[in-house]
């Protein structure tokens, strides 16, 4: 458990929004966070929804889509490890 702790802590520091935050701070953060597995395709939030999570990629990739005019999406960025999404839907 503490290596896991400590792998996050590092995988955190490493990304612009959490890095040069204290060592207390970081675990702060790492005792909030919530472990989420999606499956390839599976949906994770939709734009309009309540902003209530901050999703970090660990592993894998995201693609973030908007609905056009025409009802199809549109993919807007493929995100990766260390990238940030949700604060805003």
């Amino acid at each position: 458990m503490a290596r896991e702790v400590e792998s996050l802590k590092s995988f955190l520091a490493g990304i612009a929004v959490f890095g040069g935050l204290e060592d207390g701070t970081l675990d702060r953060i790492v005792g909030m966070l919530v472990e989420q597995r999606c499956a390839p395709g599976e949906l994770v939030c939709r734009e309009g929804d309540p902003g209530r999570s901050m999703y970090v990629v660990r592993t894998g990739e995201v693609t973030v889509c908007r609905k056009a005019e025409s009802g199809h999406l549109v993919r807007v960025v493929r995100l990766g490890p260390g990238e940030c999404f949700g604060e805003m839907t």
